[in-house]
């Protein structure tokens, strides 16, 4: 045979059998694995929210530091420590607590042995104050605790409702009552 001849031939052989071949698309084969992708986002968040948390940190002890470098920390009433304005509390009549004390004393009249008396908290100065603490001031105190909070008002909303059922019962069955 000719060389002209076969070159042709076999270009022409070739070319058909790709013009046959069926052409694939890398990415058509991809498939995404779904969990895979929802772990990485979640390790992402994970990552972002414990960056977060050491920024939060760093801010509040350089917070403190200025504070106690300015002379204008504010003491506990209950555990005498120096606080920035920003971990303190207070009652209605202005006696101050840090944050971690008000937040024991909560989680004590919701969870400890008193908690069958529970009303609203209440200032816990040595004085004699009864003061409330306000709204802002019981979400200022619980922070990102959300069951903590919604306890919280559960108790207070039951409270309420007892008090209110009772005044409008008759005396036997408040003096019953009263010895729960």
């Amino acid at each position: 045979m000719n060389a002209k001849y076969q070159r042709s031939l076999s270009g022409r052989f070739f070319s058909t059998i790709n013009w046959k071949r069926k052409k694939m698309n890398l990415e058509d084969e991809v498939v995404p694995d779904l969990d895979f992708l929802a772990d990485l986002g979640a390790h992402k968040r994970l990552g972002m929210k414990v960056q977060e948390d050491e920024d939060l940190k760093a801010a509040t002890e350089a917070n403190d530091e200025q504070y106690q470098q300015a002379g204008q920390a504010l003491e506990c009433s209950c555990c005498f420590g120096e606080f920035a304005f920003e971990g303190i509390t207070h009652c209605e009549e202005g006696h101050l607590y840090c944050t971690a004390c008000a937040k024991r004393f909560l989680q004590e009249q919701l969870f400890g042995e008193r908690s069958r008396q529970f009303k609203e908290l209440c200032c816990f100065s040595s004085t004699e104050c009864h003061a409330p603490f306000s709204p802002t001031q019981i979400e200022r105190i619980v922070g990102n605790e959300a069951d903590l909070l919604n306890k919280y008002y559960h108790d207070l909303f039951l409270q309420n409702s007892m008090s209110r059922s009772l005044s409008r019962s008759s005396t036997p069955i408040r003096k019953f009552l009263s010895f729960f």
